[in-house]
């Protein structure tokens, strides 16, 4: 009933603004929160704890979600290295121009192949990559493309370095939230008998999108 959804949207709203403090009063320890958040902002993975903790050469980001999070690059497609001295964005021919738009501060490698091949023509011994995203089908590549590289998943030590949000992180949660209080609004006088669902979210859909909201394409697949 709509009385449970507006009670819904207001608990939902009161969970987000405790989690992101986003309420006119200053707490105490907004000092040590900010601390926190400096500490972890724009620190490169690479330079990072991840590599010195579990004793690797590179650490190998291939799932869409953190392609994008790591480097801005929006393809969906292709590889991202790291190391203690630099970043390799590793796409097809489709990608090269975009991944240089996109990824700032990466090398952009071009592959024709497999581009696991190139990562193991690096020469690295021990490297890091996401055991908690990767197909079975990849993981069958990347171990026939570096048969002598000691392979170690770092997916929870990449969830845990992604939790700390910096401010822009921030500021773009608060406007999604935003977005989804007006669509909620927007929609309840649409909802109707005889409206079909699909009815339902192709307005949802075209409401939040004229807000400004954005799904990331691969997860629209």
């Amino acid at each position: 009933t709509p009385t449970h959804l507006t009670f819904l949207k207001k608990w939902s709203w009161q969970k987000v603004e405790k989690m992101l403090d986003l309420k006119d009063n200053v707490v105490e320890d907004a000092k040590i929160v900010q601390q926190q958040i400096k500490l972890y902002t724009n620190i490169p993975l690479s330079k990072g704890d991840i590599l010195r903790r579990k004793n690797l050469e590179a650490i190998v980001i291939t799932s869409p979600q953190n392609l994008y999070y790591f480097s801005g690059f929006t393809g969906g497609e292709g590889l991202l290295v790291f190391t203690s001295e630099k970043k390799y964005i590793i796409v097809d021919g489709r990608y090269t121009i975009q991944a240089k738009e996109q990824a700032n501060g990466f090398e952009v490698i071009q592959y024709s192949v497999l581009p696991y091949k190139i990562s193991a023509d690096m020469g690295f011994d021990k490297i890091g990559f996401e055991d908690k995203t990767i197909s079975y089908n990849d993981f069958k590549m990347m171990s026939h493309a570096m048969p002598a590289v000691t392979t170690i998943g770092v997916s929870d030590e990449l969830n845990e370095y992604r939790k700390v949000k910096n401010e822009e992180e921030c500021k773009n949660i608060r406007h999604a939230e935003h977005i989804g209080d007006m669509a909620f609004e927007h929609i309840l006088p649409f909802i109707k008998p005889g409206i079909t669902e699909r009815e339902i979210a192709l307005e949802l859909e075209f409401f939040m999108k004229k807000q400004g909201a954005s799904a990331y394409k691969n997860h629209e697949k």
